[in-house]
């Protein structure tokens, strides 16, 4: 009964964020399917493919394929690595494709019939577009902190709690003197590929279930708050038009499969 009760709530809860979206330009979807083989009691290997739509279903924005190796040390300490290949879609429909190489390190504790989970994954983005080098740098540098709460007493599912906040690492940096009385950017000089901000914060909750002994599946709604540096410039780099911070709240449910073995 407890665990047809969390699953009439996670609906719930759904069906509340399908709701509030209206307010905030839609809710995007995204869907995942991926495998994970147990080689040893240490040693994990795994792979998972993902794609998002656009708020409202409205399109697709990225395609994603994964694989990653996780190491544990212990019962509450791992480290992992792995690669992702991205093609996502700007607005005006180019295709952008990247690649993602990262390393991450997490740590866990119990208490009770709970567990807090911290992760810090290390990011490295390769980006293989055309870009402006003095808007952005070629190679994105990211740290990502996830904090996990969940509560164990269930032998089906696992309802859990997190939040993610994402620090950029080099980003694009200018000295300038603004004029308040024309808007304009006097004397702009680059500086390289050295501001340091929080671009995003994540919070989220869901529901793990594993439905049978090699099959489960993750429910999650997440909040996305962007914090992100915009910066236009000539390509030359001796003119400085713009800089700003997009600040935008995306709402996103996703469910993703996983075949275990």
């Amino acid at each position: 009964m407890r665990v047809k009760g969390l699953l009439v709530f996670m609906a719930s809860l759904l069906f509340c964020v399908g709701a509030m979206a209206q307010e905030w330009q839609g809710a995007a979807f995204r869907a995942s399917a991926g495998i994970q083989w147990k080689a040893s009691s240490r040693v994990s290997l795994s792979a998972v493919y993902q794609i998002r739509t656009q708020p409202n279903l409205q399109g697709v924005e990225r395609n994603s394929i994964a694989a990653s190796l996780k190491y544990k040390f212990t019962k509450w300490l791992s480290v992992g690595t792995g690669y992702t290949f991205i093609s996502s879609y700007s607005s005006g429909g180019e295709n952008k494709l990247k690649n993602r190489f990262s390393f991450d390190i997490s740590g866990a504790v119990g208490f009770g019939d709970w567990k807090l989970s911290l992760k810090e994954n290390f990011q490295l983005n390769n980006k293989c577009y055309s870009i402006n080098s003095y808007q952005e740098a070629r190679n994105d540098f990211n740290l990502k902190n996830i904090l996990k709460v969940s509560y164990q007493a269930f032998e089906k599912v696992v309802p859990y709690a997190s939040f993610e906040a994402r620090l950029t690492l080099n980003g694009a940096k200018w000295c300038y003197e603004y004029d308040d009385l024309t808007g304009t950017y006097n004397n702009p000089q680059f500086k390289g590929y050295n501001s340091v901000y929080f671009s995003r914060f994540k919070p989220a909750v869901g529901l793990e279930w594993k439905m049978a002994e090699h099959h489960s599946i993750d429910f999650r709604v997440m909040c996305d708050f962007l914090n992100s540096q915009k910066i236009k410039a000539s390509s030359d780099g001796k003119e400085l038009t713009s800089i700003s911070w997009n600040n935008d709240i995306k709402l996103s449910t996703s469910v993703g499969y996983t075949f275990s073995f």
